[in-house]
């Protein structure tokens, strides 16, 4: 019975997210002007410092509108983001007509993978550090 709760969590959990994240870009699109006055992250208009996010709408921007160089400057996790934000809607939605927990199931063994091996995450870790500090240096 946890487990169904578990999954039911998990699924009602990305469909708000997705909801919450098509409302951002619907109320605040992404536009190719990136000056500090268009800046739409709150960490950053807070503290003046980016987070690793900073540029993630941007780049995707820029990455629709075919400028992958300036889509990468804006920020290299954009193009995972867009795979992301493409794909697991639709799979989501795929599994709540089938079903199936198949993108549930996904992330357990990926959760899995981490634990076993600390040195993906760990790698990991440092990719995010690292572009994080790319996007303290650009700014």
């Amino acid at each position: 019975m946890e487990n169904k709760k578990q999954i039911f969590r998990f699924y009602l959990t990305l469909s708000l997210l997705y909801i919450g994240g098509g409302l951002l870009l619907w109320l605040n699109p992404p536009s190719s002007i990136n000056t500090v006055e268009n800046n739409t992250c709150l960490i950053n208009r807070i503290t003046g410092v980016p987070c690793p996010g900073c540029g993630l709408g941007h780049g995707i921007y820029e990455i629709i509108t075919l400028h992958w160089k300036a889509a990468f400057m804006a920020n290299p996790f954009a193009y995972f983001a867009l795979f992301f934000a493409l794909i697991f809607p639709f799979w989501t939605a795929v599994d709540i007509i089938r079903k199936r927990f198949t993108l549930f199931l996904w992330s357990e063994r990926v959760n899995r993978l981490f634990k076993r091996v600390p040195l993906l995450f760990i790698l990991l870790a440092m990719l995010f550090i690292a572009n994080w500090i790319w996007n303290i240096y650009k700014y």
